[in-house]
């Protein structure tokens, strides 16, 4: 007989905008906080993959804090954002197949964000402190700073919705 372990939250438990989660039909991730170098993996840098069929838990590690995550289901990629580089797991039948990255200083000038998923596009929109960038199926970047019209400014968040994109700044 095996056994279950079920996760209650209370009812003052908050989650704050800083929370690094994202799902999709068969995992979760979560973004470690990486407050310590210690040895349990809870506290370490990287990312906790759930799956939801049997509650297995992978780690994902990291060497730095994780800044954005997003799964795109239409493209069954995860994204991870950090201050040196995007990393890009492409999955094939519940399993990573390929790994990439794209260093953040080339075409993307400081760490990822937030991410948003445009399906009326079929694109990703990727927002950093002074630009926002889209990329397309094939991983290509375009970005759209100030000379686009772009906001630029302190950009904290970016969201996709209905065709339109929507760009937060803290100014």
């Amino acid at each position: 007989v095996g056994t279950t372990t079920e996760i209650y939250l209370s009812e003052t438990t908050t989650w704050s905008s800083d929370s690094r989660v994202t799902t999709s039909a068969d995992f979760i991730w979560v973004a470690n906080p990486g407050i310590s170098a210690a040895t349990d993996p809870a506290t370490e840098y990287g990312i906790s993959q759930i799956s939801i069929a049997d509650e297995s838990l992978t780690f994902m590690p990291m060497d730095e804090e994780v800044s954005s995550l997003t799964f795109v289901d239409a493209w069954k990629k995860l994204f991870v954002g950090s201050s040196s580089r995007l990393l890009t797991y492409t999955y094939e039948n519940k399993e990573v197949a390929t790994q990439e990255h794209e260093w953040i200083g080339g075409v993307i000038d400081t760490a990822p964000l937030d991410m948003s998923f445009d399906k009326v596009n079929n694109a990703l929109w990727i927002a950093e402190k002074n630009s926002i960038h889209k990329m397309l199926p094939s991983g290509m970047i375009v970005r759209y700073g100030q000379r686009q019209g772009s906001p630029n400014a302190e950009i904290t968040s970016v969201e996709a919705c209905g065709g339109y994109v929507w760009v937060g700044s803290a100014v």
